[in-house]
């Protein structure tokens, strides 16, 4: 391929990893809205067939992997940079603390409070987006704003649902430091368009 011809290719530029917006229905607040400035790293999974061995089946002596399954790269993650008030891992907390009862036990203990019962999963389930966005084709023209950004490739996540809530790292040498936290989150499958 010539200079030109793959210049040609690339009149759009590459893709960039900073663009891209997460939305988790049902948050208290304004989480979404922060998160789409604030969700400071993510990643789209990986996806990939499992397989077995199938020997002969059609030429004697030849092998060959015959997939059996679809398995999608477990847990989602993404990391946050928080605000001062803490809403956005309280807002998320909020969600988590739907797996189960008394997650949260903030009465002081003793009694039955204690006790966790697992809900069930159908109330505890939610379909998370991530999406990838892309500068606007004529980004020459001095548009900029979010609301201009190309929707490239929208990643849905069914039935998800927060299964880790990272540590909050507090340090007196961490003064000019932003506070981060990572959350988990398991899913059935993914789907994008």
């Amino acid at each position: 391929m010539s200079y030109s011809g793959a210049r040609a290719m690339l009149d759009m530029g590459v893709s960039r990893p900073t663009l891209y917006e997460i939305v988790i229905p049902n948050v208290p607040g304004k989480v979404n809205d922060y998160l789409k400035f604030f969700c400071k790293a993510t990643f789209i999974p990986e996806v990939r067939a499992e397989r077995i061995s199938a020997v002969g089946h059609e030429a004697i002596g030849v092998e060959r992997q015959q997939a059996t399954r679809i398995m999608y790269g477990k847990p989602f993650e993404i990391t946050i940079i928080e605000n001062s008030d803490f809403s956005t891992y309280k807002g998320i907390r909020q969600w988590f603390d739907q797996v189960a009862s008394n997650i949260n036990d903030s009465s002081g203990g003793g009694g039955p409070s204690r006790s966790q019962r697992m809900r069930y999963y159908q109330e505890i389930v939610r379909d998370m987006t991530l999406t990838k966005l892309e500068n606007p084709r004529d980004a020459g023209s001095g548009r900029s704003g979010a609301k201009d950004m190309r929707k490239v490739l929208e990643v849905t996540f069914r039935n998800a649902y927060p299964v880790r809530m990272g540590q909050i790292v507090l340090g007196s040498d961490l003064f000019d430091a932003a506070t981060e936290f990572t959350v988990a989150f398991t899913y059935e499958t993914y789907s994008y368009e």
